[in-house]
């Protein structure tokens, strides 16, 4: 120890401001500061998470990522311990245990914890993830484990991290756009009460260029169903009936990440999600996909109503559109009006009285299922997605 080579460092210095940090928060029984102050965790959690930022930095950053992170002469003694050969005491020991190298690791994790959100944290360490993909190796959302004993919100950071670097399709499994980012869980019971395309009033909040209304609606709705689960985009699709393809869905939500206002429309997405998971929803359009729509409407009733109204019959087409009107009106939720010249002869009104007993096999009993013919979910958009 006496013979021990050290580094004086005068009294403001970085290191020792970060020494002095870890030395008052061991006095402590719960961390709640920086990234930890949604959800505060032990004393030895905190270790382990900064253990975990350290020994991934020492692991895969170089001297020239570090150039502009730590102080000049904290890096040059760093790189003397790197070009030094091995004394005996450090012979068959790692680089990690030497002064210089944990004191790089203690300043560029403590700094990283430290931030005020996940979201700035992951952005401070997005440089490691940057390193990593120059040298070739994967970064993807199933491998983003440093340590066993991380803490959901290192997890977090993690993720928010990677964000820029996953595909649209897991930035929403992810949930990417939340506070606190996770891993994907089981498929709940959102897509029981989704259409199979997004709420017209809704969809409107995503048009993107090059992208059809109706074909866009139906690319939400399937990218709703993935926020949050373990859903492949086949599952997701097949699960709504199957009204897109998933080449098609992939395609939309490419085309939505290249918008300069994809990430406030994967926290839109990410928003609506939660609104619906807290059952704000009441209408079971799982069932609605289920039903006979193509018997709600008998030609023999189709000629009673046209007579009751004095409307005229019309060929195949005609009772054809409103059966499809009913369709639209109760699982796709298009909302999309007849052609003018059927509106004319009353054919609205009369789709519109279907559509009320539409849920009876029998079509006489009004509201069976005991839901609204429609309704469009009202969720508190944050004011910067408005603004956008």
């Amino acid at each position: 120890m006496s013979t021990a080579t050290t580094l004086s460092l005068p009294t403001q210095h970085p290191v020792l401001a970060v020494q002095s940090a870890i030395l008052e928060t061991l006095g402590r029984d719960l961390v709640s500061l920086g990234v930890y102050a949604g959800d505060p965790v032990s004393v030895r959690q905190f270790l382990a998470d900064l253990t975990a930022v350290g020994g991934r930095i020492l692991g895969y950053a170089d001297l020239s990522d570090l150039e502009d992170l730590v102080p000049a002469d904290l890096l040059d003694a760093y790189r003397c311990a790197m070009t030094a050969p091995p004394s005996r005491e450090r012979r068959g020991a790692s680089l990690s245990g030497t002064a210089a190298a944990s004191a790089v690791a203690a300043v560029l994790a403590v700094d990283v914890l430290s931030c005020r959100d996940t979201r700035t944290a992951g952005g401070q360490l997005r440089w490691l993830v940057s390193a990593s993909r120059r040298r070739g190796l994967a970064v993807t959302g199933s491998n983003i484990g440093w340590s066993r004993h991380s803490s959901d919100a290192l997890l977090a950071v993690q993720l928010c991290a990677m964000t820029p670097f996953l595909p649209p399709s897991d930035q929403l499994r992810y949930r990417c756009a939340a506070d606190y980012p996770r891993r994907p869980g089981p498929v709940g019971e959102r897509w029981r009460y989704m259409p199979a395309t997004l709420w017209p009033a809704i969809r409107l909040f995503f048009s993107a260029n090059m992208i059809g209304f109706e074909q866009l609606g139906s690319a939400l709705s399937v990218a709703l169903g993935l926020v949050g689960t373990r859903m492949t985009l086949s599952q997701a699709v097949a699960s709504l009936g199957s009204v897109t393809s998933a080449h098609s869905v992939s395609r939309v939500l490419q085309a939505m990440q290249r918008d300069r206002r994809w990430p406030d429309m994967l926290a839109a997405l990410t928003a609506l999600a939660e609104f619906l998971d807290a059952g704000n929803c009441p209408i079971n359009y799982s069932k609605r996909r289920c039903l006979p729509f193509a018997s709600f409407l008998p030609e023999v009733e189709w000629r009673e109503m046209c007579l009751d109204t004095a409307t005229a019959v019309g060929g195949a087409v005609r009772i054809c559109l409103v059966r499809c009107w009913v369709f639209e009106r109760g699982d796709r939720f298009t909302c999309a009006p007849l052609p003018k010249r059927h509106r004319r002869s009353g054919v609205s009104e009369q789709a519109a009285g279907i559509a009320r007993v539409a849920y009876s096999p029998s079509g006489r009993q009004p509201g069976s299922f005991g839901e609204a013919i429609s309704r469009c979910p009202r969720p508190r958009w944050r004011a910067s997605q408005l603004a956008a």
